[in-house]
């Protein structure tokens, strides 16, 4: 029969099946189409089947699939099914089902279906039978796994019920439950449901590659370039031959990978390998092949590494060393290096130099990793790509597996590739099992997973200890596993979900369009009985219209509507979007607040310290739990440990190399269940220096992995676990008998502890002597840090020759033997026992600030002096110009009469020095010496030559500046759009001449550049305000600081532009931010106006209930409680000083709000609305007058402007203006947005003073 006609005969039985209204199709027999069907390496689109009679026939997509079909995906293939009930099934690899009669039911008799299955109100439920159990399914997505003894169902929405003949349990959301012959049926918490829906979320649209530069799962991207060179060639270099090697014992992987890389081309080229590996595991080996030999690596500092690296390459041998003790030879040329860096979070970069021309290099890497125990069960993967693309085509693929230390009465089942079972592994007492696999021209189809169970999986604590001499003095160290078992994990209610997104500025870009992709997939994959909102937070939180509702399709696209029209700006409050989402809570439901960020805090509280405690008391409630997701490959994770921590949750990594479906999926099932909080542990005496410190959050059904030094051969006593449990207190007592052993498969128990020690001290390494200590560790065990590289060289000279110590201490763990370990099997606990069984792997971790007027800079025609100072400040009045103003160096004006006088003084007093003997010292004249007598004209007087400013005050509406000077300025900007400068000099000109269209189009391909770029963000906010957009303007402005390292002046001066506009909120946030720098740095013990600054955070504080714990931290606190006192009778006040102030009046009929504005000769505009301390606002937003003042010392045209805020129309101004002793009253009329209206020109004015003369006397007669 062909493929044609049997599609038809298939297609015929649906039709006349499905007949009739849907209601009426879902209380019949399954039925539906094949829609997509991927296969590896062929391609081709077919599935084989059966028919109702047992024929065999092939599927194509678009076929029609009903009753009595049997469906069967090999080593290569996966499947999608639409089902006419709504129902979506996917086929995950080697699965076989078969659609029975019966209504909406389902046999599957091996491999994993995922099944997203509609609700149908009066429609009976969906049935799933298999070799042990039945699923019973209403509305739900699920991952079922079906083999001949042992059926689970994970659930991630919803609710299943799970028989097994005469027993049935319910699985609700965040569960597993399982099923197998001969035993009860169990529930555990979901643990890596994502890896297992992953396939089924690439048949049916296309998977969001959340990095573009990441490498391909389990074989990493190869890419190669010309020495020397910085564009990449992709497929230059093709990966020929790939072994694995893997050993695993009791719950420890090592993964050994043995590549050749094929260079085809006719080039000598570097070689560039990026790969991602799993969550958790530690990189420990890196050899190359050189002259036939493999030689490994040594972890180095590095700085020294990538120095090494770029001398090979360039040709560039060092120095020869001093010879001390020993002479060697060093063969050259020096070549053949390899270096491994971490580049972000689990990802590594290779490079390889060379891979000659026509030739191949081989190298060898090896990692380790902890495997999570899962309801009994421990899965080892090895990531493999799921992809057609022939491309990822492998010459030689050879695997070796075997595993030790599983329980014999269960099986080890390898799942996603056919592997050989290769007998029973080396082990002495013969427990292990190995399997193997060779194939040529291999094309992954997708990841490798091993099952295995241990003898000990329903033990509380395991625990190892190792003692080595490897060093020359012997030392002992512990491993120690703990997994408490409570029973609130089981209870799954409807519950709050909110979403917090981070829209500051530091999030500008593709970081805000993947977060904004995150929650919209996390609000589609929420059971549905859970409601969510999503609040969008920077300086402040917006949250989207309708507040809470449920979960679903629905509200998921409401989210993304909500936050693409948002775009992210402004400084990160942390603290302040906690408190926020905390509000959102509802007394009777379960909690969770989901935070999405990048960790860059720019206001509020920002040591990591302090945002941890205000984290605890906003997020501390028993029924509120926090997910952190950090963003970006810069992400400050420590810090969100730490808050995760504080809000009783987790941190779930966003891996590279795993999808935005399949991060969703993680963070869902981490917010189910209510796990143990606030951990503390108490080990028995003989054990010190436990790591991590601080310990985090423990998941239901999770593991806490700690590590620690003995300080005796023999440990007795109690490891107490306490911490809290919803709202309850626990605690837990585990008797251990700990031996340090000789044995070598406990050798990875060192390299757990160095590992938890490095993730203490990696991010906090601040000084060279911590940096220091992490290297020294990292180089000790032989574990990754970010401030070590691992690298090879051609030769041990070659590693002598550039002083690397290649003597590292840690022992060799190979997984060739079994572990010895201890085992506690029953819990004592101070609490109630809590019961039931669980496992999981927890794993640890642990610009230019100048923003007054660029006084610098002689701008549009005057030379500028540096800035006045606090006392300067006069209305109206001139003061002595300061002696040494610094020119800009665009300046094209002529010197200042001040630098005229300083140069000509240093002029003077380079002749008086040249004509001094140069062997004697120069020496200053006596005080009292009498100067030369001048010439004989009479009586006269001495005299002080000054520099005061003047002021002519203009009305005018004509630009500044020339439009020559904006066409070269342009052009410069056009010849360099990469230099900042050029951009700036352009924006700055046409800012002056009010050209706001293009000033939009240079700020923004300014900003692309480099959004985070101070200068660039106030224009935007002056370029929001001019066009009468207060709101946004404030919002903008705030980003100065998005970066986290704004200046004391720079955020007293933002809070008072937010005070001025009434956002106390906002204001309180940098005042805080002020306040806590400066108890920071001065260690609590404040003076002068450090009190006051303080002052105004304690009062901020005191209106959320938090004032007390500033108290706290301060040496007088008597004092500053007076301050927050004054402080707050003291907002919105201010003392208008400067030496240009303006005011404007209108009538109130007009119902019109104007803002002032003066540009300086730079361009720069001050308004209410700034960044500089140098500006003063009365009435900012009255709608009758307001009042502007601005210190500056500088000399040039100030630009006067109006800018309407509000209202239509012409409005009649009365402006008055006041400056330097001058002052003008003139009406203007303001009929657009915007308008130059006046000028006051600024200059300096040469006058001579009288002056005693050195003999004290007025003035003396010369005869």
């Amino acid at each position: 029969m062909g493929l044609a006609s049997v599609a038809a005969s298939v297609a015929v039985g649906y039709t006349l099946a499905g007949r009739g209204s849907a209601t009426a199709k879902s209380t019949r027999a399954f039925a539906g189409t094949l829609t997509k069907v991927i296969r590896s390496g062929d391609g081709a689109a077919q599935l084989k089947a059966k028919n109702a009679k047992g024929e065999e026939i092939s599927l194509a997509e678009g076929t029609k699939i009903g009753p009595g079909t049997e469906l069967k995906t090999d080593a290569r293939a996966r499947a999608r099914i639409e089902l006419d009930d709504g129902t979506v099934l996917a086929l995950d690899r080697q699965t076989t089902v078969r659609f029975e009669a019966a209504p909406r039911t389902m046999r599957v008799t091996e491999g994993v279906v995922m099944a997203d299955v509609l609700r149908q109100e009066g429609a009976p439920p969906a049935i799933f039978l298999t070799e042990s159990g039945e699923v019973e399914v209403t509305g739900t997505k699920l991952a079922l796994t079906a083999t001949a003894d042992r059926t689970s169902v994970e659930v991630l929405r919803g609710t299943v019920e799970l028989k097994d003949g005469s027993q049935k349990v319910t699985v609700s959301a965040g569960q597993e439950g399982i099923a197998a012959k001969g035993a009860k049926l169990e529930l555990a918490p979901v643990q890596g449901l994502a890896q297992r829906l992953a396939f089924g979320e690439g048949l049916g649209k296309a998977m969001h590659n959340e990095d573009g530069d990441l490498p391909v799962s389990g074989l990493g991207e190869l890419r190669a370039k010309k020495p020397g060179k910085s564009d990449e060639k992709d497929r230059a270099v093709r990966l020929s031959n790939h072994k694995v090697k893997v050993r695993i014992a009791g719950g420890v992987a090592r993964t050994e990978i043995d590549e050749v890389f094929s260079n085809d081309s006719d080039d000598e080229l570097e070689g560039i390998y990026r790969f991602p590996l799993p969550p958790g595991a530690q990189i420990e080996r890196l050899a190359l092949e050189v002259d036939g030999k493999l030689l490994d690596g040594s972890f180095v500092d590095k700085a020294k590494g990538a120095a090494i690296w770029r001398g090979v390459i360039q040709n560039a041998a060092p120095k020869t060393p001093k010879p001390k003790e020993e002479i060697f030879w060093v063969p050259g040329p020096w070549r053949d290096p390899a270096l491994l860096e971490w580049k972000r979070g689990g990802r590594f970069e290779l490079k390889i130099f060379p891979i000659p021309k026509r030739g191949s290099r081989r190298i060898v890497i090896a990692y380790t990793e902890n495997l999570a125990p899962v309801a009994g069960v421990r899965r080892y993967t090895y990531p493999l790509p799921q992809s057609t693309a022939s491309e990822l085509r492998i010459g030689n693929f050879d695997l070796d597996l075997q595993v030790l230390g599983s329980d014999p009465k269960k099986a080890v089942r390898p799942r996603g590739y056919e592997l050989k079972r290769a007998g029973a592994g080396p082990a002495a007492d013969g427990a292990g099992e190995r399997f193997a696999m060779a194939e040529r021209d291999f094309v992954p189809t997708g990841d490798l997973t091993v099952e295995y169970a241990l003898a000990d999986r329903a033990s509380d604590v395991t625990a190892w200890g190792y003692t080595s001499n490897e060093g020359g003095t012997p030392e002992s160290y512990a491993a120690l596993a703990l997994r408490p078992k409570f029973s609130t994990w089981g209870e799954t209610k409807p519950r709050d979900v909110v979403l917090v997104v981070d829209s500051g500025r530091s999030m500008f870009g593709e970081r805000y369009q993947r977060a904004k992709r995150l929650a919209v997939q996390i609000a589609q994959e929420l059971d549905r009985r859970d409601r969510v909102t999503v609040l969008a937070c920077d300086i402040s939180c917006r949250e989207a219209p309708g507040g809470l509702v449920n979960a679903g399709g629905q509200t998921a696209k409401g989210i993304a509507d909500f936050l693409s029209g948002i775009e992210p700006d402004g400084a990160t409050d942390l603290v302040g979007a906690l408190r926020r989402a905390a509000s959102r809570r509802d007394a009777s439901r379960d909690a969770r607040v989901i935070l999405i960020t990048d960790g860059v805090v720019g206001a509020g509280y920002r040591t990591p310290e302090r945002v941890m405690r205000e984290a605890k008391d906003a997020l501390g409630d028993a029924r509120t739990a926090l997910v952190a997701v950090p963003i970006g490959a810069d992400a400050d994770v420590r810090l969100l440990e730490g808050v995760a921590r504080a809000g009783g949750g987790l941190v779930v990594p966003y891996a590279p190399g795993q999808t935005l479906e399949g991060t969703a999926v993680d963070v869902v099932t981490a917010s189910y269940g209510a796990g143990l909080r606030d951990v503390e542990v108490t080990l028995p005496e003989g054990l010190a220096d436990v790591a991590p410190r601080a310990l985090p959050s423990i998941r239901p059904g999770g593991e806490l992995v700690l590590a620690a030094k003995m300080t005796r051969e023999n440990v007795r006593g109690d490891v107490v676990l306490r911490g809290r449990v919803a709202g309850q207190p626990f605690e837990a007592k585990y008797p251990v008998d700990l031996r340090a052993s000789t044995n070598a498969g406990n050798a990875f128990v060192p390299r757990v502890f160095a590992a938890a020690r490095i993730a203490d001290m990696d991010d906090r390494a601040r000084t060279d002597a911590e940096r220091a200590e992490v290297v020294k560790l990292s180089q000790r065990f032989s574990v990754p840090s970010r401030h070590t590289s691992l690298l090879v060289l051609e030769s041990e000279a070659m590693f002598k020759a550039f002083g690397i110590d290649r003597n590292s201490v840690a022992p060799t763990w190979t997984g060739e033997e079994s572990a010895d370990a201890t085992t506690v099997a029953t819990l004592a606990t101070g609490a109630e026992d809590l019961g039931g069984s669980l496992g999981g792997l927890a794993a640890n971790g642990y610009g230019d600030k100048d923003n007054g007027p660029k006084g610098a800079a002689a701008g549009f025609g005057g030379a500028v002096a540096s800035r006045a100072t606090r006392d300067e400040f006069a209305v109206g009045q001139g003061a002595p110009a300061p002696k040494a103003p610094a020119p800009a160096a665009e300046s094209e004006a002529r010197p200042s009469p001040i630098e005229e006088a300083k140069k000509s003084k240093e002029d003077s007093a380079q002749r008086e020095r040249a004509a001094q003997p140069s062997t004697a010292p120069t020496m200053a004249p006596p005080l009292a010496r009498r100067p030369p007598r001048p010439p004989n004209f009479g009586r006269g007087q001495w005299m002080k030559r000054i520099f005061v400013r003047h002021a002519n005050i203009s009305q005018t509406s004509a630009p500044p500046v020339t439009p020559a000077r904006v066409t070269a300025a342009r052009a410069a900007a056009q010849a360099a759009p990469d230099e900042r400068n050029k951009h700036r000099d352009l924006a700055r000109l046409l800012s002056a001449n009010g050209a706001l269209d293009e000033l939009g189009d240079v700020l923004a391909r300014w900003s692309a550049r480099d959004p985070m770029d101070a200068d660039a963000t106030a224009m935007r906010a002056d370029l929001a305000a001019r066009g009468g957009d207060r709101t946004r303007a404030l919002r903008v402005l705030s980003g100065v600081a998005a970066a986290g390292q704004a200046d004391t002046t720079t955020l007293e001066a933002l809070a008072q532009s937010h005070e001025r506009a009434g956002d106390q909120d906002a204001a309180c946030a940098f005042r805080v931010s002020v306040g806590e720098q400066r108890v920071v740095d001065t260690k609590g013990i404040l003076t002068g106006v450090d009190v006051e600054r303080v002052g105004r955070a304690l009062a901020c504080e005191e209106r959320v209930g938090r004032g007390s714990v500033w108290l706290s931290d301060l040496k007088d606190p008597a004092a500053v409680e007076a301050a927050a006192r004054k402080a707050k009778t003291d907002v919105g006040r201010e003392s208008l000083r400067g030496d240009i102030v303006v005011e404007a009046t209108w009538d109130a009929s007009a119902g019109a709000d104007i803002d002032l504005a003066i540009l300086d000769p730079n361009g720069q505009r001050y308004s209410w609305v700034s960044r500089s301390k140098n500006v003063r606002a009365l009435d900012p937003t009255s709608r009758t007058r307001e009042t502007l003042a601005l210190a500056s010392s500088g000399a040039g045209p100030f630009t006067l402007e109006l800018a309407r805020a509000a209202g239509q129309g012409p409005v009649r101004v009365q402006l008055t203006v006041r400056a330097l002793g001058e002052q003008s009253s003139f009406p203007v009329v303001l009929s657009g947005p915007v308008s130059t209206v006046g000028r006051v020109q600024v200059r300096f004015d040469e006058e001579f003073i009288p002056v005693p003369g050195p003999t004290g006397a007025p003035f003396e007669v010369f005869r």
